[in-house]
């Protein structure tokens, strides 16, 4: 089974890493692309990450109040198949 990892996205501030304050999602929760998944926290910023695409969240693999570094994996989504292609 193909998994796509969710990742924390660079941030503006050039902050290393964020700590996770929200899940937005739960493991099994079917997702668009784009929707918000999480928020995350630096210093100065409030980050959302979101679904790059269409899927089943599988698992999440920071919880809230943990910190993340910037690339790394915060869950893993199941793409769902369209048109017989996996995005």
């Amino acid at each position: 089974m193909m998994m796509v990892r969710v990742e924390v996205p660079r941030v503006a501030d050039g902050a290393p890493e964020l700590k996770i304050v929200r899940w937005h999602q739960k493991a099994g929760d079917r997702v668009g692309r784009g929707e918000g998944l999480a928020e995350g926290t630096t210093e100065k910023l409030t980050i959302y990450i979101s679904s790059a695409v269409e899927g089943t969240l599988a698992r999440i693999l920071i919880r809230e109040s943990e910190k993340a570094r910037v690339g790394q994996a915060v869950a893993e989504i199941v793409p769902h198949e369209t048109g017989g292609r996996t995005e």
